[in-house]
């Protein structure tokens, strides 16, 4: 994969091998290398089971690399899969990451989901805080 290509809006080409160039994945990212940002992860787990039991489903450390591999883009053509739109400038994906790296700290509470049917719902809450590694011009109307 090739490297993004920003627009003034934010948002990245990546070129996908394999893809060709029509069919390059077009994504709107927040949290770039190139700004010189990090993201730090509030997350509150709400579930079925009573707070606390985060390991009676299997294992959290999976659980929390998937959510996180969800969050940034793609890699490559077998992370896209054949079934996903095909995204463009005009309707880009929209990703909080341009690489998991890029996350500086995660905090997970978890509580109980009163109102679901299916023991498999898992609703979550994200809070995202952005922090420069460094302050440049193009990150300054970005952080706090």
């Amino acid at each position: 994969m090739t490297g993004p290509a920003a627009d003034a809006r934010g948002c990245c080409r990546w070129a996908l091998p394999g893809f060709g160039h029509d069919h390059a994945v077009g994504a709107a990212l927040v949290v770039l290398a190139q700004l010189c940002l990090l993201a730090e992860l509030d997350i509150l787990m709400l579930r079925p089971e009573a707070p606390g039991a985060i390991i009676s489903r299997g294992d959290i450390d999976n659980s929390l690399k998937t959510l996180l591999d969800a969050l940034r883009a793609p890699n490559n053509e077998q992370e896209v899969g054949g079934s996903a739109r095909q995204s463009s400038w005009a309707s880009p994906t929209f990703t909080l990451l341009e690489d998991d790296r890029l996350i500086s700290r995660v905090n997970v509470d978890t509580d109980r989901l009163l109102n679901s049917a299916d023991h498999d719902q898992v609703r979550l809450t994200i809070k995202v805080t952005l922090r420069p590694s460094k302050v440049i011009y193009g990150n300054q109307v970005l952080i706090s």
